[in-house]
This record gives C-alpha cells, structure tokens and sequence, in this order.
C-alpha cells in the first residue's frame, strides 16, 4: 500500500461522520461567536438595552433562515452524495474552507476596526446566532443517517 493510500484510508470517514463534522463545526463556531458578543456587549462601557440583544440575535436568526439554510442544504446534499470514505475535512470543499478564512480574517479586520464596540460586537452575536441555529439543518441531517444505519 502507498503512502498516498494509507493516508487516504486513515483519515477518511463515512457520511455519517462527515454530517456529525458539519454539525459539531457549525455549532461550536456559532456558540463561540454568540457568547463571545453577548460577553463584550456586557462589558462595554457603553449603556446596552435589552433590545440590542434581541437585534442582534433577530437579525442571527433571520439571516440564517434565509442565507445560511441554503449553505447547509449544498453542504449536506454534497455530503450525502459523495459516497463512502471520504477524507474527512472534505465535508466542507475547498472554497467553503475558502470562506470559512476569509470570515476569520474579516472577523479580526472588524476588531481592529474604529467602529463602535457594541456594532462590533453585534456583529458577532448576529453571525453567532445564525451559524447556531442553522446547524440544526445538519443535525438533522445527522439523525437521519443514524436511523438508516
């Protein structure tokens, strides 16, 4: 066996796990960016009401019923359309990494940004919101493998 071969097979994985992958990512970065906002909104010195939250988190939740439901949909149908073992970051393809950078590097431009604290923080909590509650897409999509299985 080459190489190329046995890495191929050692850190491949079935669509099961692949779905988990997608989960397990979109959940842990959602949460990560809502609690990070919902932690710096708190801290600033700025006066917050309530309502900021629920901006933020409404705008979250809209923007991931209407943009980021249709992401997860090509994610999945590409998950469960490729087959078995497959290496295992490719549950995402190489420009959905891609992206997942760009907004990486977009997130520290906009913290290194003059832009009002509680904008900036907003921001987060909003991305945060919509990343979350969108991975309930793959989830689902989880469960399903795990009654066929």
């Amino acid at each position: 066996m080459s190489l190329k071969d046995w890495l191929k097979s050692a850190v491949s994985a079935p669509p099961r796990v692949h779905m988990f992958l997608a989960a397990l990512v979109w959940s842990l970065a959602g949460a990560f960016l809502f609690l990070k906002g919902i932690k710096e909104i708190w801290s600033t010195a700025e006066p917050v009401g309530l309502w900021w939250f629920f901006l933020a988190a409404g705008t979250g939740a809209v923007k991931g019923q209407l943009v980021l439901r249709k992401s997860a949909a090509r994610i999945i149908q590409r998950i469960e359309s490729r087959g078995e073992r497959r290496f295992i970051g490719s549950f995402l393809s190489i420009r959905a990494w891609g992206m997942i950078l760009v907004m990486i590097l977009l997130g520290r431009m906009l913290r290194m940004s003059t832009l009002p604290p509680l904008l900036i923080w907003g921001v987060y909590l909003a991305v945060g919101t919509a990343l979350f509650s969108s991975s309930r897409f793959f989830w689902a999509g989880f469960f399903r493998f795990e009654r066929h299985s």
